[in-house]
């Protein structure tokens, strides 16, 4: 009984170590995914900066040479006002970067012993259907198709990520209302899922998004309490620390 019991207890380890690095491997896809558009944004922004400046520059030129010359003036243009570069470009600033957590391991408790086989093909299919749409930016898709897979399979073991996508795809497309509703449901139905630090510290980035800085810093400092010495703790103390540094604590 006791092998039994400790066989029992090493594949629920492997099935949660499996669970949490295939969360590892969704979050550093999705944050390199939002990267590469985030730079080719501000590529073809440049670029279309550029391209107006170069096209209006003749025009300019013309304007100058048909200009009757200005008595003390050199080549039609006044020494005292003198030309000078194009001032009315905005400045490229880098969008903010949201920090992003790597799921840790989560501690596995013994109890009674649970399937460990992997959801059907059809459940696997419509679950990396939606997490596609998200990392193709799609947000709207990508939400609608976690809406469907949660309604289709309930009481799937991909219920919590689905979850959490789901509030990551309205949290990425400001529909942060409705981002605090899934991951709030994620909490109330999957409280021991390795997703529910992730959605507690997302809590607090959306609510400090809203400007609701004392819901921010309720949803922070929880999460330092019940995620001490993780990854999530130092993200938590991050975002606490520039609500302090810009005045909102």
């Amino acid at each position: 009984m006791a092998d039994n019991a400790n066989l029992v207890y090493q594949l629920q380890q492997l099935q949660d170590e499996i669970r949490a690095l295939r969360g590892m491997v969704e979050e550093q896809s999705f944050e390199l995914q939002s990267i590469r558009r985030r730079q080719r944004d501000q590529y073809l922004e440049l670029d279309q900066r550029l391209t107006a400046v170069a096209s209006s520059a003749p025009a300019a030129t013309a304007e100058q040479q048909s200009a009757p010359a200005v008595a003390g003036s050199d080549n039609g243009v006044s020494q005292n006002n003198p030309s000078e570069p194009p001032s009315d470009l905005p400045e490229l600033r880098q969008p903010l970067r949201d920090e992003r957590q790597i799921t840790t391991v989560a501690q596995p408790e013994i109890g009674p012993s649970t399937s460990i086989a992997a959801p059907p093909a059809s459940e696997q299919q419509a679950y990396e259907q939606a997490f596609d749409a998200l990392k193709a930016l799609r947000y709207s898709e990508s939400a609608g198709l976690f809406r469907d897979f949660l309604q289709q399979y309930p009481d799937s073991e991909l219920s919590p990520n689905a979850h959490y996508w789901l509030g990551e795809s309205y949290y990425a497309s400001g529909n942060y209302d409705l981002a605090l509703e899934a991951f709030n449901r994620l909490l109330d139905d999957h409280p021991g899922s390795s997703k529910a630090g992730d959605a507690l510290l997302k809590i607090g980035y959306t609510y400090y998004e809203k400007q609701d800085w004392n819901q921010a810093r309720a949803a922070l400092e929880q999460v330092k309490l019940q995620h001490a010495g993780t990854a999530l703790e130092r993200l938590a103390d991050s975002r606490l620390r520039a609500m302090r540094a810009d005045g909102h604590l």
